[in-house]
C-alpha cells in the first residue's frame, strides 16, 4: 500500500506531466524528487513478490512475424532527430525501426544548437514548443537553416509540436506572462521556421483523439493508399492557411489540421498533427529512409 504523500507530487500542465528533459531544466530538485518517489514506492509495495509471481507464469509464445528486423545498410544515411526541452515525444518503436532500416540517428536541439548537424533528412517530433517560443524565436540561425533545407527539398517529417514549429509563427493568446492550464507560458506572437504555410494559435481548441488515416498523396514517409493508426493530443490549431495548401493525409478518425485533412506537404516536407505508430504502418521507416537516399540532398 502506498500512502498519500505530498512530497510525491509532480507538476502537471495542459498536456500532462512535465517530461524529464524539461523538468531537469526547470525544476532544481527534479531528480531528487524522482528518487524520493521511488523509495516511497519500494517501501509500500513488495516488488520482489510481483516479480516472483510474474516469473511463475508460463512463457508466452513468440509471434511468427517480427517487424523489428535489420534491413540492408548498404546506403547508410543520417536522419537528424530533434530532441530537447521543446521536442521530446517520440514512439520509441519509430526510432528503432528507422535504425533497423539503415538510418543513423543524429540528435540535435532546435532550442540550444545554432546549426543543423550533417544529415540526409529531419524528424521533428512532438513536444511543447509553445512553452519555449522565445528560445525558439531567438535561435534564428536554426529556424533559417530548417526553412532553407526544406526549400532545398531535404526530406522532413514533423509531428504535432514539429508541425507547430514549422509554421510561420505561434501565438499563445495569453496576455503577458500567466498560467495556462497549470503551465507557465509567455504571451505574444513568436516567429517560427516558416517552412510550411499557416500560423499556430494556442488555447482555442483541445483535441484528444486516436487517429486512423491514410495517405492521399505520395510523401516522404509513404505512397498514396497506405494507412496508419496513431493519436493526436494538442491545444493548438493551424490558421491562415492559403486555399492552395496541399494535404497528404485523410483521417477516418481524428481532427487533423483542416476538417478531415492532415499532413501539410511542401517540397519534401510533411507535417501533421497525427503521431503515427510505425507498428501500425510498417512502411514508415523504409519509406523515410528511401526518401532520404533518393532525394540526393544532404545538409553539410
Amino acid at each position: 500500500m502506498i500512502p498519500r504523500n505530498d512530497s510525491m507530487k509532480i507538476s502537471m500542465r495542459h498536456l500532462g506531466l512535465i517530461p524529464a528533459l524539461e523538468g531537469r531544466r526547470k525544476v532544481a530538485d527534479f531528480d531528487v524528487n524522482l528518487g524520493r518517489i521511488k523509495e516511497i514506492i519500494k517501501e509500500g509495495i513488495n516488488i520482489d513478490r510481483f516479480i516472483s509471481i510474474a516469473n511463475s507464469a508460463q512463457p508466452l509464445e513468440k509471434p511468427q512475424e517480427n517487424i523489428f528486423k535489420e534491413r540492408s545498410r548498404e546506403n547508410k544515411i543520417k536522419i537528424g532527430v530533434a530532441l530537447d526541452e521543446a521536442f521530446n515525444f517520440y514512439y520509441r518503436d519509430n526510432l528503432e525501426l528507422l535504425e533497423l532500416a539503415g538510418a543513423e540517428l543524429v540528435y540535435f536541439s532546435p532550442v540550444n544548437d545554432m546549426t543543423l548537424p550533417a544529415v540526409d533528412g529531419l524528424y521533428i517530433g512532438g513536444g511543447y514548443p509553445e512553452l519555449f517560443t522565445k528560445e525558439l524565436e531567438d535561435n534564428d540561425s536554426m529556424r533559417d537553416a530548417i526553412k532553407q533545407v526544406s526549400n532545398d527539398g531535404l526530406p522532413i517529417y514533423a509531428e504535432c509540436g514539429g508541425l507547430m514549429y514549422l509554421t510561420r509563427e505561434i501565438t499563445t493568446n495569453v496576455s503577458g506572462n500567466g498560467n495556462y492550464h497549470m503551465a507557465e507560458m509567455k504571451g505574444g506572437t513568436f516567429k517560427m521556421a516558416g517552412a510550411i504555410p499557416g500560423k499556430t494559435l494556442m488555447g482555442h481548441k483541445r483535441v484528444v483523439s486516436y487517429n486512423i488515416g491514410s495517405f492521399t498523396k505520395d510523401n516522404v514517409i509513404g505512397k498514396a493508399g497506405a494507412s496508419f493508426i496513431g493519436h493526436e493530443f494538442h491545444h493548438s490549431e493551424i490558421t491562415d492557411l492559403p486555399d492552395n495548401t496541399e494535404f497528404a493525409i485523410k483521417l477516418d478518425r481524428g481532427i487533423g489540421i483542416k476538417g478531415e485533412l492532415d499532413g501539410i506537404i511542401v517540397n519534401n516536407t510533411m507535417a501533421a498533427y497525427a503521431h503515427l505508430h510505425a507498428a501500425s504502418y510498417t512502411g514508415f521507416a523504409g519509406s523515410f529512409v528511401k526518401s532520404c537516399i533518393s532525394s540526393k540532398i544532404s545538409y553539410f
